[in-house]
């Protein structure tokens, strides 16, 4: 096994499994809910989902979209800029449908926090959490910019062993640090 700066090896990382799933399973229920909301006008219609475009500024935030980056099962990605500051930033914004559901958003809400606080080089940060006016929700975190692992992979392989020794520990590091605050992924 490759000794990455950090990582506790010998010891078995899911020696703890039932406590950390107790742990998580308690964030999401402490989670403070937002205050509840019906997301339906006067009329008694649902809110009309607000279109997001590139150059425009994210509805109640400071956050100009620059191109959606990403998409997946629970919302979109998008590469941002605060636009007091300069800050390059990625949105992560929740469909409306999973920012309708309270349980969902108790998930999101814990799993942005969760991660805000493991503060370490390996792991994304998260540096705020909010909601735009039609009830959906996001957080922006720092916007990493590169090649993905899969796109080094479809270009060299396979990896020199001392390069792919020093990724994988990379990776282990990041995971050993989400451990030691309670979360598996």
């Amino acid at each position: 096994l490759y000794d990455a700066p950090g990582l506790r090896l010998g010891r078995n990382l899911f020696a703890e499994r039932d406590a950390e799933r107790a742990e998580i399973a308690h964030l999401v229920r402490s989670a403070p809910a937002r205050p509840e909301q019906s997301h339906e006008q006067p009329t008694g219609e649902p809110t009309v989902p607000i279109a997001l475009s590139a150059g425009a500024v994210l509805p109640g935030t400071r956050y100009r979209l620059i191109d959606k980056i990403g998409e997946g099962g629970m919302g979109e990605v998008y590469a941002a800029e605060h636009t007091d500051l300069g800050k390059k930033v990625a949105l992560k914004i929740l469909y409306p449908e999973h920012s309708r559901n309270a349980e969902f958003v108790a998930r999101f809400r814990a799993e942005a926090r969760a991660v805000a606080r493991i503060g370490h080089p390996n792991i994304v940060a998260v540096t705020d959490f909010g909601e735009i006016p039609d009830g959906r929700i996001f957080f922006a975190m720092e916007r990493l910019v590169g090649e993905s692992l899969f796109d080094r992979l479809a270009r060299e392989r396979p990896l020199p062993l001392g390069e792919a020794a020093r990724i994988v520990g990379e990776v282990l590091a990041g995971l050993s640090a989400a451990h030691a605050e309670g979360i598996v992924h």
